[in-house]
């Protein structure tokens, strides 16, 4: 019998590498939550405005990820709306 048939392996820091340990059930749910609301954009033009002096870093790079996943396309610009800064995001695909 070889170390490598032995149920599990010890390694240093306390790290044991072992087998046969059945896999839990997935928690996460079937798809994922948008933290901005692309997917609500659903015609080109429509748009939601997000207050912050960082929003638009945000919005644009999530713009880009959910763009991808939606298959739409979508942009960000700093904007300044009653006095108040932040960044709109338009669907324009």
């Amino acid at each position: 019998m070889t170390k490598i048939d032995k149920q599990y392996v010890s390694l240093r820091a306390g790290i044991t590498i072992e087998n046969n340990i059945p896999i839990p059930a997935n928690t996460r749910p079937g798809h994922r939550i948008l933290k901005y609301p692309f997917d609500k954009l659903t015609k080109v033009g429509w748009s939601f405005f997000m207050p912050g002096a960082q929003a638009r870093k945000l919005l644009q790079s999530s713009a880009y990820t959910c763009g991808k996943k939606l298959k739409r396309k979508f942009i960000a610009r700093q904007v300044v709306e009653n006095t108040v800064l932040g960044a709109r995001a338009w669907r324009i695909k």
